[in-house]
């Protein structure tokens, strides 16, 4: 990985090590991944990866925060699309 970065004449130019440092590309490489694309009829779900931390979180935060006032929550949140 070192040579993408190398300004040493006997390695060639690459074009990421114009746009990003080297450190800053190992940081982004640690989310980076590649999985096999889905079966057909299979619909991705986007927070499958997420789900266990969103309960533990929801139920925390259900335990730990008492409302001064009465407050509505509403659990379906729809992502703005326009």
């Amino acid at each position: 990985m070192r040579d993408l970065w190398a300004i040493d004449p006997k390695y060639p130019k690459y074009l990421i090590s114009l746009f990003i440092g080297q450190k800053r590309w190992k940081q982004l490489k640690r989310f980076f991944y590649v999985s096999p694309p889905l079966p057909k009829g299979v619909k991705y779900q986007v927070f499958k990866k997420i789900e266990l931390l969103i309960t533990l979180l929801g139920e925390a935060f259900r335990k730990y925060i008492i409302p001064r006032s009465i407050v509505s929550f509403n659990k379906i949140i729809v992502r703005f699309t326009g």
